[in-house]
């Protein structure tokens, strides 16, 4: 005769396959609440928050142009970049200045730095000064400190850490020097480093300003 505590083994089959049916039953439910929360914030706030300015620039021409170690670079010139939010309907213009390498200036005057021992500055759109005019930029405020040196700005909007090396790779191919090399990083600058979806459709973005490619 079997006690009221004792289990036989049918029941105990049974109670473990519900347990595990209730236990899958929640993951499931859970999972399904998760990703409904995922999707609700992204159409809430995703959407307000990463918007796709409108970027116009003057005089009306390629910004960027092909190179074949780097991708693109910089067109040399003078321009006026005007970013506009339509979602809130507001714009910001900036002056930049490329030189005839495709770098932004770092002074009225490069040619008065000339002969005098270098500092380079590789990076993204933070260092090249994106939204700011050429004065407002931090290496343009480093050469006004540092006289005695000649600061290069060998950043360019989108680049990452791979276009450092190749820049540093070939400025040294063709017997250039610098006492420092700088460096800036930021996490972001990862997916740049390889062909990543991300990337790509990034380039797709801006081909209106001119066509991208990953070195």
């Amino acid at each position: 005769m079997v006690s009221p505590m004792t289990v036989v083994p049918e029941q105990a089959q049974e109670n473990n396959r519900r347990y595990w049916l209730w236990l899958v039953s929640l993951t499931i439910v859970c999972c399904g609440l998760i990703v409904a929360a995922g999707v609700s914030y992204y159409y809430r706030y995703h959407s307000r928050l990463h918007f796709t300015p409108e970027i116009t620039i003057s005089p009306n021409r390629q910004f960027f142009l092909d190179d074949p170690i780097l991708g693109y670079r910089n067109n040399p010139g003078t321009y006026t970049i005007t970013i506009t939010n339509r979602q809130v309907g507001k714009s910001l213009a900036f002056k930049v200045v490329v030189d005839d390498q495709g770098y932004r200036t770092t002074s009225p005057s490069p040619k008065v730095y000339e002969g005098k021992p270098e500092i380079w500055l590789f990076g993204c759109s933070y260092t090249w000064g994106w939204e700011l005019n050429n004065p407002e930029t931090f290496p343009w405020l480093l050469q006004a400190r540092l006289v005695d040196y000649k600061i290069n700005n060998y950043a360019v909007a989108g680049y990452g850490n791979v276009h450092g090396y190749l820049q540093l790779k070939q400025a040294l191919d063709q017997g250039r020097l610098a006492i420092m090399a700088v460096f800036v990083y930021n996490y972001f600058h990862l997916p740049r480093n390889v062909a990543a979806p991300s990337r790509l459709m990034e380039f797709q973005s801006v081909r209106d300003i001119g066509l991208l490619h990953h070195p």
